[in-house]
Protein backbone atom coordinates (compact mmCIF):
# COMPACT_ATOMS: atom_id res chain seq x y z
CA UNK A 1 0.00 0.00 0.00
CA UNK A 2 2.78 2.40 0.74
CA UNK A 3 4.58 1.44 -2.58
CA UNK A 4 1.77 2.58 -4.58
CA UNK A 5 1.02 5.40 -2.63
CA UNK A 6 4.52 6.68 -3.44
CA UNK A 7 3.93 5.94 -6.71
CA UNK A 8 0.74 7.66 -7.25
CA UNK A 9 2.51 10.90 -5.39
CA UNK A 10 5.26 10.63 -7.52
CA UNK A 11 3.11 10.58 -10.24
CA UNK A 12 0.67 13.26 -9.29
CA UNK A 13 4.29 15.63 -8.56
CA UNK A 14 5.54 14.14 -12.30
CA UNK A 15 2.41 15.80 -13.72
CA UNK A 16 2.65 19.04 -12.03
CA UNK A 17 5.75 19.43 -13.02
CA UNK A 18 5.17 19.32 -16.34
CA UNK A 19 1.65 21.01 -16.23
CA UNK A 20 3.32 24.48 -14.65
CA UNK A 21 5.23 27.03 -16.53
CA UNK A 22 7.03 29.86 -14.88
CA UNK A 23 8.71 32.74 -17.40
CA UNK A 24 10.68 35.43 -16.10
CA UNK A 25 9.34 38.98 -17.97
CA UNK A 26 12.29 40.50 -19.91
CA UNK A 27 13.69 43.63 -17.70
CA UNK A 28 11.38 43.53 -14.76
CA UNK A 29 11.54 40.89 -11.54
CA UNK A 30 8.32 39.58 -12.08
CA UNK A 31 7.69 35.92 -13.32
CA UNK A 32 4.47 34.30 -15.36
CA UNK A 33 2.99 31.50 -13.94
CA UNK A 34 0.53 29.14 -15.74
CA UNK A 35 -0.86 26.08 -16.01
CA UNK A 36 -1.64 23.48 -18.57
CA UNK A 37 -4.77 21.43 -18.11
CA UNK A 38 -8.38 20.51 -19.20
CA UNK A 39 -10.33 22.66 -16.84
CA UNK A 40 -9.62 26.38 -16.55
CA UNK A 41 -10.49 26.61 -13.22
CA UNK A 42 -8.07 23.88 -11.77
CA UNK A 43 -5.58 25.64 -13.87
CA UNK A 44 -6.19 28.66 -12.18
CA UNK A 45 -6.55 27.94 -8.96
CA UNK A 46 -3.40 25.54 -9.22
CA UNK A 47 -1.36 28.81 -10.60
CA UNK A 48 -2.86 30.96 -7.45
CA UNK A 49 -1.26 28.48 -4.98
CA UNK A 50 1.88 28.20 -6.55
CA UNK A 51 2.04 32.08 -6.38
CA UNK A 52 0.46 32.21 -2.89
CA UNK A 53 2.90 29.57 -1.53
CA UNK A 54 5.73 31.39 -3.03
CA UNK A 55 4.48 34.88 -1.75
CA UNK A 56 4.55 33.48 1.84
CA UNK A 57 7.43 31.74 1.89
CA UNK A 58 8.83 34.54 0.72
CA UNK A 59 7.56 36.32 3.37
CA UNK A 60 8.51 34.36 6.23
CA UNK A 61 12.08 34.11 4.88
CA UNK A 62 12.46 37.90 5.29
CA UNK A 63 10.59 38.13 8.56
CA UNK A 64 12.64 35.22 9.90
CA UNK A 65 15.62 37.06 8.32
CA UNK A 66 14.72 40.85 9.61
CA UNK A 67 13.97 39.09 13.29
CA UNK A 68 17.71 37.38 13.48
CA UNK A 69 18.89 40.72 12.56
CA UNK A 70 16.68 42.38 14.99
CA UNK A 71 18.09 40.30 17.67
CA UNK A 72 21.76 40.45 17.18
CA UNK A 73 21.20 44.83 17.06
CA UNK A 74 19.82 44.40 20.51
CA UNK A 75 22.42 41.84 21.88
CA UNK A 76 25.57 44.42 20.35
CA UNK A 77 23.22 47.49 22.14
CA UNK A 78 22.89 45.83 25.40
CA UNK A 79 27.05 45.03 25.28
CA UNK A 80 27.33 49.12 24.35
CA UNK A 81 24.78 49.78 26.62
CA UNK A 82 27.38 47.78 29.80
CA UNK A 83 30.91 48.80 27.81
CA UNK A 84 29.43 53.09 28.56
CA UNK A 85 28.19 52.27 31.92
CA UNK A 86 31.17 50.81 32.78
CA UNK A 87 33.37 53.41 31.46
CA UNK A 88 31.21 55.99 33.32
CA UNK A 89 31.39 54.25 36.43
CA UNK A 90 35.43 53.95 35.59
CA UNK A 91 34.84 58.15 35.32
CA UNK A 92 33.53 58.83 38.50
CA UNK A 93 36.37 56.67 39.79
CA UNK A 94 38.91 57.86 38.66
CA UNK A 95 37.21 62.23 39.50
CA UNK A 96 36.95 60.34 43.32
CA UNK A 97 40.55 58.85 43.05
CA UNK A 98 41.76 62.48 41.95
CA UNK A 99 39.26 64.73 43.49
CA UNK A 100 38.47 65.88 40.43
CA UNK A 101 34.88 67.81 40.65
CA UNK A 102 33.34 68.12 37.71
CA UNK A 103 30.05 70.60 38.54
CA UNK A 104 28.83 70.99 34.29
CA UNK A 105 27.93 66.81 34.68
CA UNK A 106 26.67 67.24 38.35
CA UNK A 107 24.12 69.85 37.62
CA UNK A 108 23.02 68.41 34.44
CA UNK A 109 22.63 64.84 36.14
CA UNK A 110 20.70 66.90 38.99
CA UNK A 111 18.54 68.61 36.07
CA UNK A 112 17.78 65.91 34.43
CA UNK A 113 16.35 63.99 37.76
CA UNK A 114 14.35 67.22 37.87
CA UNK A 115 13.05 67.30 34.65
CA UNK A 116 11.89 63.26 35.13
CA UNK A 117 9.88 64.20 38.30
CA UNK A 118 8.52 66.95 36.79
CA UNK A 119 7.50 64.53 34.09
CA UNK A 120 5.38 62.37 36.55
Amino acid sequence: MVGTEMTTQAGLISRFKGARHVERIKDTRMVEVSFESTSPELAARLANALVNNYIEYNFHTKYDATRQATGWMEQQLEELKLKVEKSQQALVNYERQNNIVNIGDKQGVAQSRLDDLNKN
